[in-house]
């Protein structure tokens, strides 16, 4: 049974879907492994289309390699996501967080300047209010749909 935000009185979880947005703005638009580390509870779970599943350690480092890419960061940098309007979701656990819900889609930059979507996907993200921060505890990307 989904809980509803106003019948929560007294909770206060973030506004809808910024914490997935915060994430991934971090993701692909700065390089702050420092920053990325404290948006991680220590025992977080990223679970990608191909059940991939990623700890704390090893979404860092990959990130960490990601931001060591040519252009990383500046508006010439090939790779974007992008939350679809009106698809996100945020819904309440009381007791526990934030669970996040939306439809995003992921482009590239090609040389020629133009832009191709690559992909289109869901997403559940689980957050957890830990030590007054807000951490995510589950990611699942799921529902891809890659374009060609």
């Amino acid at each position: 049974m989904a809980l509803s935000l106003v019948m929560l009185a007294g909770f206060a979880p973030p506004e809808p879907s910024s914490r997935t947005s915060a994430y991934f703005d971090l993701w692909f638009k700065r390089c702050d492994p420092a920053a990325l580390a404290s948006m991680l509870a220590p025992d977080v779970e990223i679970i990608n289309r191909d059940a991939a599943t990623f700890s704390d350690r090893e979404e860092l480092n990959f990130y960490t390699e990601r931001c060591l890419e040519p252009g990383f960061g500046t508006p010439a940098f090939r790779d974007r996501r992008e939350a679809l309007p009106g698809t996100l979701n945020s819904q309440a656990i009381k007791g526990f967080g934030v669970l996040e819900t939306g439809q995003q889609r992921f482009v590239r930059r090609k040389p020629d300047g133009k832009d191709r979507e690559l992909a289109r996907t869901r997403f559940l993200a689980l957050w957890q209010e830990q030590g007054g921060a807000w951490r995510l505890k589950r990611l699942y990307i799921y529902d891809v749909a890659i374009q060609k």
